[in-house]
C-alpha cells in the first residue's frame, strides 16, 4: 500500500504555489497548465480535453468536469493567455501534446509527492 501525507492547507498551498511560479524552462507553455490546475482544481486530464471548455466572455470560461456535473465557471486567471485562444478555436492545447502533455504534467505532479519526503 503506497504511503499517505499529511499536510496542512498552508504546506500544500505552499508547495502548490512553488510549482506554479517555478519557470518551467524545459516547456515554459505548461507554466499556464499549473497556472490553471492551481486557480480551478480542474483535473489534469480536464485540461487536455479542450472539447469540456467554452468561452463564456473574456474574463470566464466553462468547464464540463469529467463526472459531467454542473459546468464549472471559471473566472481566467493572470498568467493565462494561450489557453483561452485555444478554448475559442477548439485547438488542441499544448500544442497537441495530449499523450505526452498529460504524461508531462503527471510526471511533475508526482515530483512533487519527493519533495515531501
Amino acid at each position: 500500500m503506497g504511503q499517505y501525507y499529511s499536510l496542512s492547507f498552508s504546506k500544500l498551498d505552499s508547495i502548490l504555489s512553488k510549482i506554479k511560479d517555478t519557470p518551467l524552462d524545459y516547456f515554459p507553455y505548461f507554466q499556464e497548465a499549473f497556472i490553471l490546475l492551481y486557480y480551478t482544481g480542474c483535473r489534469v486530464g480536464e485540461l487536455f480535453e479542450i472539447n469540456r471548455w467554452r468561452r463564456i466572455n473574456d474574463t470566464t470560461l466553462g468547464l464540463t468536469p469529467q463526472k459531467f456535473n454542473n459546468e464549472r465557471i471559471i473566472p481566467i486567471p493572470a498568467g493565462v493567455t494561450l489557453f483561452p485562444q485555444w478554448v475559442d478555436n477548439q485547438v488542441a492545447p499544448w500544442y497537441g501534446l495530449i499523450v505526452s502533455g498529460k504524461q508531462i504534467v503527471s510526471q511533475i505532479v508526482w515530483k512533487v509527492k519527493n519533495w515531501l519526503r
